[in-house]
């Protein structure tokens, strides 16, 4: 594979066709163009809503989303079961979880609901309906 140099440059002023000419004449290549603009405060801002809560029927504040709620603590089950993430995806394809697009999840879906999980596993570990969870999986 050729090897290739790159360097991520911020601009200053406008970018303009003399500038890009500039460049290509010293043989760099544009690989990528990243767009910034100031927000406006006419368009409200898009915040995804953590995975376990939902934005509650007054539209102030969010509260837990119990379904979402409960597949966090299936993949939690697995994961102290040391299953794989293909695993853990199986078992909830046969719990009939799904995701929020309400497609079936992925291990790629599940790893990355990981972070979310370390965030909130102190709050599930300590809930009563996990330790009896915790009974019924280490029992098998």
């Amino acid at each position: 594979m050729k090897r290739s140099d790159r360097f991520r440059e911020v601009l200053t002023g406008p970018l303009t066709h003399e500038f890009v000419e500039s460049r290509q004449r010293e043989g760099w290549e544009p690989y990528a163009v990243e767009w910034v603009r100031a927000a406006s405060k006419d368009e409200p801002q898009q915040v995804e809503t953590p995975y376990g809560l939902r934005v509650a029927g007054d539209g102030r504040h969010l509260e837990e989303d119990p379904s979402e709620t409960d597949v966090m603590m299936a993949v939690l089950e697995g994961l102290v079961q040391d299953w794989s993430l293909s695993r853990i995806t199986a078992d909830l394809d046969r719990r009939g979880y799904t995701m929020r697009t309400g497609t079936a999840w992925t291990p790629g879906a599940v790893f990355d609901l990981l972070p979310r999980l370390i965030e909130v596993s102190r709050t599930l570990f300590a809930r009563p309906e996990w330790h009896e969870r915790r009974r019924v999986v280490l029992q098998r």
